[in-house]
């Protein structure tokens, strides 16, 4: 593959829900222009881009790949991006690298769940966007109803830029509004022009006259002659389309036929002479040294060379490797430096990725995409530089996983090698997260949901050959107190045959104020208990907090006041005291009215406002509380807090209430008092579970 000016590439996002056609999309592109022999299908199993294992097996798209084609003299990089939300994070970094975004819409089902939000996403981070109505060639295809469905749901800018000519079997190709001229299928992606048929040149008209009046809405000179003459002409037309596609005001609406190939050489004819290249799209966010506050970041063909990295991978056949973007200058293997780690680099050999093919590239110029053998340190978000260009792309802002379990190894001593695997998997995905808490006796992994999951146990199983078994995690509870005890004592005493062991303490127990932790309070007065045992009185009182008393989570907000006791010259030691300390704080604690506190999440959740209603009663099923509600566009946003013990599963229970469209974030707000009614049988779980968490 050839190098190309950076004026003649450009970078596609391929967005669409699951089933829209986008990835056989792709690989008819591929197929078409000659970058492929074959033509692949993701349904058959022999998709050039979903290549993986875990994609075969599932028919779909997992991670994004990649699809760079020449076509009349331009390099046009298509990134294909899952369609399922569960694989949000990969559309996330897809769209800070592209500058051109192609949403696929299935001509038969219309705008779907993961359409909206993927409209959303791009909306988000201001990128030009079009959409293609795809399977035009399916039984009960409809062009206008998929038009219809755009612009009430998503935009209601978009405008057709073709119409159809027959549906289904009887598509025979499509009108270009644009132009005022008919294109007919020609076989292998190519279009024949022609004349419009006399009986669709009225509907034509109409079309022409709202691009027409969205044309002049771009520009206040062409409203200005619009509305004094009434019309602009077909330059005047094209110009203020133009505009408006690149300001974000226009979305154009396409057909194509992943399937036929109908449409495929005016697709690209639309991507090379109305999409952004990379000296037209709008510039990165970028920290230069000295900055306190991000600001556009305006590379130059010949500047200083300035690489992002947005994607890393670990490939069985191809190794590990990075994806990087370029914005400014040109890289070739050599020396370089990572700004954000502030190390220095070095490149080897860079290469075009097309599924997993590789092609050797002579360099990364401005503007194009390319993999890299794994720099050594670097990861996901990091910018190569030369040493005196201190600059920082803005970071990916990657969706924070909301799904969590607990897993678990069949056999002794698979833990480590299970934290291990998955703490592997870790730097290749930035929204899967991996955490030992030592505390819950647990190891816990977190994703965007149950596939995400599924999908990194299955490659963790593939690397480590260890069986894995998925629980609901255990809640970091806390236990605390209700009320005082003025003097609780506890005595060690323990005579051996020779030297023996004694402590006695007698402690004040008294909760703090939520969030007060632990205050030790050394009240001894007369020497009744030796200074040097006092911190062991203390370290006893600690240790016992740490492991719980209750259930065996640890105690907050007490105060333990060390006011009396007695001491042997012989018999007394640190220990003792410990020991008298633990069995003190135990039995004082049982006496001033324990209580389990569980964590309150605080809840952002965006709905359809047809969904409020079941999510409001969802919550209060949850013992949930609404804080308040707010339009967001189309939407509602919910205001909520709930415990976290409620929310397993959640984000598959919004998703079946709203159908695919609800989404949430959370955060932990506070420790709450469980309620009377719930404790009882909450303690007597959560004393089992620990039990055989111990076993």
């Amino acid at each position: 593959m050839k190098s190309y000016d950076t004026g003649k590439i450009r970078n596609v996002c391929v967005l669409g829900h699951g089933g829209s056609g986008k990835t056989l999309l792709c690989e008819s592109l591929l197929f078409m222009t000659g970058a492929t022999s074959r033509r692949g299908d993701p349904a058959e199993g022999s998709s050039t881009l979903d290549s993986s294992p875990e994609e075969t097996k599932r028919k779909m798209s997992l991670s994004m790949a990649f699809a760079p084609i020449e076509w009349n003299g331009f390099k046009i990089n298509f990134v294909d991006t899952p369609g399922v939300a569960d694989f949000i994070g990969e559309v996330e970094a897809a769209l800070q690298v592209c500058d051109l975004a192609m949403v696929v819409v299935n001509a038969t089902a219309g705008v779907e769940p993961d359409t909206e939000r993927l409209f959303e996403m791009v909306q988000e981070v201001n990128k030009p966007v079009f959409f293609v109505v795809n399977q035009m060639d399916k039984e009960q295809a409809d062009f206008a109803s998929s038009v219809s469905k755009i612009q009430a749901e998503l935009s209601e800018r978009a405008v057709p830029f073709c119409l159809p000519l027959g549906s289904a079997a009887d598509l025979k190709g499509f009108i270009d509004v644009v132009a005022g001229t008919a294109y007919t299928d020609a076989g292998k992606g190519q279009s024949k022009a022609g004349e419009v048929p006399g009986e669709m040149q009225g509907e034509l008209d109409e079309i022409r006259g709202k691009l027409t009046e969205a044309a002049a809405e771009t520009e206040d000179a062409l409203l200005e002659k619009y509305l004094e003459e009434g019309s602009l002409s077909p330059d005047e037309i094209t110009q203020g389309l133009n505009a408006g596609f690149h300001q974000g005001i226009v979305n154009p609406i396409l057909i194509a036929s992943a399937e036929t190939m109908l449409g495929l050489d005016r697709l690209l004819e639309f991507i090379t002479g109305w999409g952004p290249s990379p000296l037209e799209a709008s510039a990165p966010q970028a920290l230069r040294e000295g900055q306190e506050e991000a600001a556009a970041f305006e590379g130059r063909i010949d500047g200083p060379p300035v690489a992002f990295i947005f994607k890393t991978y670990h490939d069985e056949r191809l190794g590990e490797y990075s994806v990087m973007r370029c914005f400014s200058g040109k890289l070739t293997p050599g020396d370089y430096y990572d700004g954000r780690k502030q190390t220095s680099v070095r490149l080897g050999t860079i290469y075009a990725l097309r599924g997993k093919e590789r092609i050797d590239l002579e360099g990364l110029v401005c503007g194009d995409i390319a993999a890299v053998a794994r720099i050594k340190a670097a990861t996901t978000n990091d910018t190569i530089t030369s040493k005196d260009q201190r600059v920082l792309i803005t970071p990916i802002p990657f969706s924070e996983p909301l799904h969590t379990v607990a897993v678990t190894g069949s056999g002794k001593g698979d833990e480590e090698k299970i934290t291990g695997g998955f703490t592997r998997l870790q730097d290749f995905d930035p929204t899967f997260r991996v955490r030992v808490d030592s505390a819950l006796r647990q190891t816990l992994i977190s994703g965007m949901g149950d596939q995400h999951l599924d999908v990194q146990i299955e490659r963790m199983k593939a690397r480590t050959k260890i069986d894995v078994e998925t629980k609901k995690p255990r809640i970091a509870y806390r236990e605390t107190i209700r009320r005082s005890v003025d003097d609780i004592q506890g005595r060690y005493k323990k005579q051996t045959g020779g030297r023996g062991q004694y402590g006695d303490v007698h402690l004040k127990i008294e909760p703090l104020p939520r969030g007060g932790g632990f205050e030790f309070v050394d009240a001894i007065v007369g020497g009744v208990v030796p200074s040097k045992f006092i911190p062991a009185v203390q370290k006893g009182i600690r240790e016992t907090m740490d492991r719980g008393v209750l259930v065996g989570y640890p105690v907050v907000d007490v105060r333990a006041t060390l006011h009396y006791g007695s001491y042997h010259d012989v018999d007394s030691s640190e220990q003792a005291f410990k020991m008298a300390a633990t069995m003190a704080f135990k039995e004082g604690f049982g006496k001033c009215g324990p209580v389990l506190l569980e964590p309150i999440m605080k809840l952002e959740i965006v709905v359809p406002e047809s969904a409020t209603g079941d999510i409001m009663g969802d919550l209060s099923s949850r013992r949930g509380r609404i804080l308040g509600m707010e339009q967001q566009g189309k939407r509602q946003k919910v205001n909520a807090e709930a415990p976290l013990g409620e929310l397993f599963s959640y984000m598959a229970s919004l998703r079946s209430m709203t159908q695919g469209r609800g989404r949430y974030r959370m955060e932990l707000s506070r420790h709450e008092e469980v309620p009377r009614e719930v404790m009882d049988k909450l303690v007597a779980t959560l004393q089992k579970e620990m039990e055989e968490a111990k076993s």
